[in-house]
């Protein structure tokens, strides 16, 4: 059988999905981003939306210690409304509300029902770190929904082996290395469990090579700028390392990591990292749970900071989400009258 004609069957094949608690879901969409948009009319500009705002009056293809993106997006919203820093902050709420619905949305790729997806949603939704950033904007707040993004897309390539979701990851990738250098950790992560976990398919699919030179064509100009100035932004590196030890270093990663999470969070993001590599159900997604491990294995031992694993949240809430409403299915399996 051709590749052509699997794309056929899967499109033939009935959408095997649960329902999707749409009401829910906007529900806490809504109140978020009701909450997010009271919060950024609240106080004046943060120190980093200052220097992205100068940064948008000299645009370039590369700065010291990020791409192009927030910059232009400042100077893009500084001249749709100039002097304001609510709208400034729009971009940023957009993408927070985003990321809630497609936790959700993740939720249900790996078939969990509604209960499992507004699970996932308001975990995301009262994490107090992922709610933070979500009101300034920032290169991590950007970076995180982009991960997320990438993520879904991964997911429902697993479930549907539709490989134009491949491109269109690599495609969310080129962006995210205009905005961030920390992408590239996943995709080895990722492909570093699926050859050893599953789906090694994964890995060879054509449309995923092609979005390799598409993402290193994107990035070429800011590497240009990178080795023309000596590589400030790997110099970065150094410096965020050395912040880390005043928050306990290496010590306190994992623990001060889970905190951000909130506690509705840190209990899903365990029990999610344990249900992907455990349930029988999520065993297609396994490589997820063991990428998730490897990248705070590797933000460890470099000293990165404590919310670079971020990113990687939505689906691990997500799938403790997915394995909380399992276990309570299994304990009271009998229907309620």
């Amino acid at each position: 059988m051709t590749d052509t004609d699997d794309r056929q069957e899967l499109d033939a094949t009935p959408d095997q999905r649960p329902p999707l608690a749409s009401r829910g879901i906007a529900i806490i969409a809504a109140v978020s981003a009701a909450v997010l948009l009271f919060s950024v009319s609240r106080y004046d500009y943060f120190g980093d939306e200052l220097y992205f705002l100068a940064a948008g009056r000299r645009l370039s293809f590369g700065y010291a210690d990020q791409g192009p993106v927030l910059p232009m997006l400042a100077r893009l919203m500084d001249t749709v409304a100039p002097g304001s820093y609510f709208v400034l902050r729009l971009p940023v709420v957009v993408l927070t509300v985003l990321a809630i619905v497609l936790c959700a949305l993740i939720a249900r790729e790996l078939g969990g029902g509604r209960g499992a997806q507004l699970l996932a949603a308001v975990a995301y939704a009262t994490s107090p770190f992922l709610l933070l950033q979500g009101k300034m904007l920032t290169t991590n707040a950007v970076d995180t929904v982009l991960w997320v993004i990438i993520t879904w897309l991964v997911v429902r390539w697993v479930r549907t082996r539709r490989d134009r979701l491949l491109l269109c990851a690599a495609l969310v990738t080129a962006v995210d290395m205009q905005v961030k250098w920390l992408i590239p950790f996943f995709w080895i992560t990722v492909a570093v469990s699926a050859l050893v976990f599953g789906p090694r398919e994964l890995v060879r699919r054509p449309l995923l090579w092609l979005g390799g030179p598409i993402v290193v064509a994107a990035t070429v100009p800011t590497l240009i700028w990178q080795s023309r100035h000596d590589w400030p932004q790997l110099e970065m590196g150094t410096v965020i390392s050395g912040e880390q030890g005043i928050l306990g270093g290496r010590v306190m990663f994992v623990p001060l990591a889970l905190l951000t999470a909130g506690y509705l969070g840190a209990v899903l993001l365990i029990y999610g990292v344990w249900a992907l590599l455990r349930h029988v159900s999520l065993r297609p997604y396994r490589f997820l749970g063991v990428s998730f491990l490897l990248l705070v294995a590797i933000f460890l031992v470099i000293g990165g900071r404590i919310y670079y694993v971020a990113g990687m949240c939505g689906v691990v809430l997500a799938a403790g989400a997915v394995g909380l409403a399992e276990l309570v299915t299994r304990r009271d399996p009998a229907p309620r009258r």
